[in-house]
């Protein structure tokens, strides 16, 4: 990497940014880009942005007061042009006086760049991976016409790699963010609606395809042929080597045949194991998902086992308490009848006085033959063990489930599931989860509404349905 940031961009750059008007500044930064950026220089004039920032602030009353600016900005015309001289000065953007002698607003070369990077983060964008992958083979297939193989093909294509691995990496470390989130909810609910919302942001759209219908291994034959054809074919080889050397010639680097061609094969065997690398990323994706799954269903049987207790009814209380912003005399009253004080015979764990030690010599026993552990312990433990294991649930266990509660049926609501206790609650979130399985006999049709099973669990409506015997 050649330079440093600050060599090519203003040192005041990030400034509008870390003010304490920054969300404003960013909204105009916004406002400029998307009134430029359909002009051949991503330019306008001046007048046209200042009305539309204008309009802006036309709702925002209070002052607006900026580093270096003598005089406080009040109507919002004056809060725009402000911002405009704020910006110039850092360097976002430029002005120039055009034939007509009217002024236009044009955003600097390094500033369209990085509004672009602020609107993909923005927008949560997500790469279309199958659409990479079939550019990265159709330009494989160009290796027989191309006149410049390496410019045109191998340098596309590591492009192609370099962007689907960046963003397949992305996508695994955003996994961990939504765990995160994940685990600092609390209510049963609530855990049944990240799964909806997890599958929506995660599971589905492209990735999904990329591991169903659109599975990346379609397409690793062809492209490992036609890497292979790059180092093997004479004709192919020629002419990426020639043009390798006018690549490098360009850079004021001078190489001789023999050391293009070993660069050459060397950058050719990186593409292809950045292509296997892909498994790696796509199982390490797939097994964060499954930690997910299983942190989701710990975090609901833990809520709902301990939100029953004493201790979970009173941090309820304290919580709802604490919601709300004042107490009325009756709710002060109402808080004086739940709480009270009374003298406690024992000293707590988190007490500040010191609990007496009292040293005791008593007499040392002596050393017992151990006995053999009889027959009918093993047989009693053996017994335990298997009684466990019948009791632990798996994707098997509750597929042979729905499919008894479907019977002939083809489609049954949550409502018409048999709930009578917690264990029963505990199927149907297991019922959610596995309806993605790829073994699972039946799939999950989701509603908006919501309903409350048992006067006692409330979860959003979902029906479901039988599969077909093929299904993927």
């Amino acid at each position: 990497m050649n330079g440093k940031l600050f060599d090519f961009v203003n040192a005041d750059f990030f400034k509008p940014l870390t003010s304490m008007y920054k969300d404003r500044f960013l909204d105009c930064i916004l406002h400029i880009y998307e009134i430029c950026k359909n002009e051949f220089s991503y330019s306008a004039p001046r007048n046209e942005i200042v009305d539309d920032l204008s309009s802006y602030f036309d709702p925002d009353e209070s002052e607006f007061v900026l580093d270096g600016e003598r005089e406080i900005a009040k109507n919002s015309r004056e809060k725009a042009s402000a911002v405009l001289r704020q910006l110039k000065s850092c360097g976002w953007i430029d002005e120039e006086i055009r034939s007509n002698h009217e002024i236009f607003i044009q955003l600097t070369e390094y500033t369209i760049p990085f509004i672009e990077s602020i609107i993909g983060i923005i927008q949560k964008e997500e790469l279309e991976y199958q659409g990479v992958i079939s550019r990265i083979v159709m330009i494989l297939k160009n290796l027989d016409h191309s006149s410049k193989p390496y410019e045109e093909i191998v340098m596309g294509v590591q492009e192609g790699m370099s962007q689907l691995v960046s963003e397949l990496k992305r996508l695994n470390s955003s996994i961990k963010r939504r765990i995160n989130e994940l685990t600092s909810k609390i209510k049963p609910e609530d855990i049944l609606d990240s799964f909806e919302s997890y599958n929506a942001q995660i599971i589905s759209k492209s990735y999904y395809r990329l591991k169903t219908s659109d599975n990346i291994s379609r397409f690793r034959q062809d492209i490992y042929e036609a890497l292979d054809r790059i180092n093997s074919d004479p004709n192919i080889r020629k002419r990426a080597i020639a043009g390798y050397i006018e690549v490098k010639s360009k850079a004021d680097e001078k190489i001789s045949a023999i050391e293009a061609s070993e660069m050459l094969a060397s950058e050719v065997q990186e593409i292809r194991r950045n292509f296997d690398r892909l498994d790696d990323i796509v199982h390490e994706i797939d097994e964060k998902n499954r930690i997910y799954m299983r942190t989701a269903l710990n975090r609901a049987r833990f809520s709902l086992s301990a939100g029953n207790n004493v201790e979970g009814k009173i941090n309820l209380i304290l919580r709802e308490l604490a919601a709300v912003d004042e107490f009325d005399f009756d709710s002060i009253l109402l808080v004086n009848d739940i709480f009270a004080a009374f003298p406690q015979q024992f000293i707590s764990d988190e007490s500040l006085r010191t609990v007496a030690q009292y040293k005791k010599t008593g007499n040392i026993a002596t050393i017992q033959n151990v006995k053999s552990i009889s027959d009918e312990i093993k047989q009693a433990r053996i017994a335990s063990i298997k009684q466990k294991q019948q009791n632990q649930i798996t994707p098997k266990k509750i597929n042979q489930y729905v499919l008894e509660l479907l019977g002939e049926k083809e489609r049954i609501s949550v409502k018409d599931i048999p709930v009578t206790d917690i264990k029963d609650f505990f199927k149907i979130i297991y019922i959610v989860v596995y309806g993605c399985h790829y073994q699972a006999s039946y799939k999950i049709e989701r509603h908006n509404e919501r309903i409350v099973l048992a006067n006692r669990y409330c979860v959003k409506s979902f029906d479901i349905i039988k599969r077909g015997k093929h299904h993927v």
